[in-house]
């Protein structure tokens, strides 16, 4: 990670007393919370102090892109890729349809 970011977690660490990977779990833990919801295609994500989130039709096009290229590279298997490539096209279904009645509206 970032220089500046683990001298941050070191300080948190040795000012409360708890392992540099404990506080970095807190710290993480709101960002693990928005990748989950954004992986169940929630379409927008608000989390107190920190912001909205959401994702679009467009990104989840580049990440299939993304895993076809990492399974022509030899990155990942077919199984795998078929799998992710799999669920992602479901998402995106989902997702087009929520911004087209979005725009309807």
């Amino acid at each position: 990670m970032d220089k500046e970011f683990d001298s941050i977690i070191k300080e948190l660490a040795n000012k409360y007393g708890k392992s540099e990977d404990y506080i970095l779990n807190i710290v993480l833990h709101q960002f693990r919370f928005i990748l989950n919801e954004m992986e169940k295609i929630t379409p927008r994500i608000l989390i107190h102090n920190l912001g909205t989130f959401s994702t679009s039709s467009d990104k989840l096009k580049a990440y299939i892109y993304n895993v076809i290229n990492m399974k022509r590279r030899g990155e990942i298997s077919y199984s795998k890729a078929k799998v992710l490539v799999t669920s992602l096209l479901k998402k995106r279904k989902k997702l087009l349809i929520y911004e087209q009645r979005k725009r309807k509206s």
